[in-house]
């Protein structure tokens, strides 16, 4: 077995067993990138495809399948899954830096929707209907009086037109 490759490792050397498992000492070449890593895996693991590399593969694959890519996906995902994706998107809202309120000092803490976005969509949360939207371009990094003070305002702006 010295000396074999299977997907990104090289067989160098027999290890000790663990139990009736028997192990080997393996080279993980990361694809091409990087220094190799060098590490035991069981035989029965990696001789049969189990074990592909040190770990960097699935790395990279589930890299790969972030966003539109990534299998449970959904084009309009639910409120909590929104502001996920606004976070995802650009970063916590407290690491924005101030309230982005007009002549707001406060530092920001919350994503707010701004409500502009015409694919907007709605949710039932704790008995009360929530806007959001899917598209992280329509929220706004806020102080918490700011975002309260802007949804209490839209939401009475909304029961006048009603």
């Amino acid at each position: 077995m010295t000396g074999q490759t299977f997907d990104r490792l090289t067989v160098l050397r027999r290890s000790e067993n663990r139990g009736r498992r028997v192990m080997w000492l393996m080279s993980c070449d990361h694809g091409g990138f990087g220094a190799p890593t060098e590490f035991v895996a069981s035989g029965s693991h990696s001789f049969g495809g189990h074990t592909k590399s040190c770990g960097c593969w699935h790395s990279e694959m589930m890299a790969a399948r972030r966003g539109a890519d990534h299998p449970s996906w959904v084009a309009i995902p639910g409120y909590a899954a929104a502001h996920y994706r606004v976070s995802s998107a650009r970063g916590q809202a407290r690491d924005q830096g101030v309230c982005d309120w007009e002549g707001c000092a406060l530092p920001a803490n919350e994503w707010s929707y701004d409500h502009d976005d015409p694919n907007e969509s709605h949710e039932l949360r704790r008995g009360v209907p929530r806007s959001y939207s899917a598209d992280p371009s329509h929220y706004r990094a806020l102080c918490r009086p700011h975002h309260r003070a802007f949804d209490h305002a839209h939401a009475a702006l909304t029961r006048e037109v009603a």
